[in-house]
């Protein structure tokens, strides 16, 4: 069996801290982002549950990040296709935008944070953070709260 590497995650979380305390901006945009990124993993028929469960977050918390997007435009509640009793979230060109825009700082982020790399450990760097974010679409999110239960 091959021994796992020690001290990546508090070097994940450090990573995290210094990340969260360099956002694009106020906490409306970055929840908006948020709920805009979350919505796009999805697909289709997007519901307030599936938001919350994506973020980690209860359903009200959910519903009130998801308001102010539409609010501001950046999405829209439609029928559900697949149930016209639900709405689905739908992202506005205006939303598309903003996460084009997000996702354009969080690359440049990525460069100037991996500016002074060899080129291939940046790549190979992206590769395995693509991986970890493509494993965790499928899992539960780790919440303050199943951490403390697990105690």
């Amino acid at each position: 069996m091959t021994e796992r590497p020690v001290g990546g995650g508090p070097a994940l979380f450090r990573v995290v801290r210094y990340l969260a305390r360099r956002g694009p901006g106020e906490d409306r945009t970055v929840h908006t982002i948020m709920v805009l990124e979350a919505v796009d993993s999805h697909g289709a028929d997007v519901s307030v549950a599936s938001v919350a469960y994506q973020l980690g977050i209860d359903q009200s918390g959910a519903s009130r990040f998801i308001s102010t997007a539409i609010k501001d435009g950046h999405l829209r509640r439609e029928v559900s296709p697949a149930d016209r009793r639900r709405a689905s979230l739908v992202i506005t060109a205006a939303g598309w935008t903003l996460l084009a825009n997000a996702r354009a700082w969080q690359d440049q982020v990525f460069a100037d944070l991996t500016g002074e790399w060899d080129a291939g450990d940046a790549r190979e760097l992206a590769d395995h953070l693509n991986h970890l974010a493509t494993q965790l679409a499928g899992r539960a999110p780790h919440t303050r709260r199943a951490r403390l239960n697990a105690t």
